[in-house]
């Protein structure tokens, strides 16, 4: 009987933790586009250091 208690618990949890994951990246993934944009500007004068340091030198270049 113990086993029928845990096994439900375990079924709301994984699908909380699933939708974390997914939460985080898409987080993640918004920082990037919004430093993107003001390097642009900001590459008129020092491209080479906020490139390598954001890592989107390649593109900045």
């Amino acid at each position: 009987p113990v086993v029928v208690v845990p096994g439900p618990s375990p079924v709301p949890v994984a699908p909380a933790i699933v939708i974390a994951p997914p939460t985080a990246p898409l987080v993640y993934a918004a920082p990037p586009p919004v430093l993107f944009y003001p390097p642009p500007p900001r590459f008129y004068g020092p491209p080479p250091a906020p490139g390598p340091y954001i890592g989107f030198g390649v593109w900045s270049w």
